[in-house]
């Protein structure tokens, strides 16, 4: 379902709009919760990865919404800033989820370089899908997941 924010967010601002940070207003934190929560629920995690604009922990963490050409809000993703080793700092593709019926549909794959670009040589965090795996070969990226996958 098309959201009018999102649709006059992004009427204003292009694909920028698609940006959640700590400093977004609360609306675009409760869609990032809420695929965040349709993440946990879909692999069993533990706990959901996106909190409320009151409650977020990470000053530095840059969430996505990815949305279809009509304002729908069709999937998120999020990126934080990782220690992998010490001394080491690079960006974490913390999770990302897009409603299954839209699945297959190049969302990610339109935002696949941008991402790239913005946040280099990234990890891919684990649970990673089969989907995401093949992705990320198909893109020759497959050096980007956590070697403890």
């Amino acid at each position: 379902m098309p959201k009018p924010r999102m649709i006059a967010e992004l009427a204003e601002k292009g694909i920028s709009a698609e940006l959640a940070t700590c400093d977004s207003p609360q609306w675009k934190h409760t869609e990032m919760y809420n695929r965040a929560l349709a993440f946990k629920r879909e692999l069993h995690y533990e706990f959901t990865q996106w909190k409320s604009k009151d409650d977020v922990e990470d000053p530095d963490v840059h969430g996505y919404l990815f949305t279809h050409g009509d304002g729908a809000i069709v999937g998120a993703c999020a990126f934080r800033n990782r220690t992998c080793n010490p001394g080491e700092i690079r960006w974490g593709l913390q999770w990302i989820w897009i409603c299954p019926r839209e699945r297959r549909n190049g969302y990610l794959a339109r935002r696949w370089k941008a991402f790239r670009e913005k946040f280099s040589s990234f990890i891919v965090e684990a649970p990673v899908s089969e989907e995401m795996k093949a992705f990320l070969r198909k893109h020759g990226d497959d050096d980007l997941m956590r070697y403890d996958q």
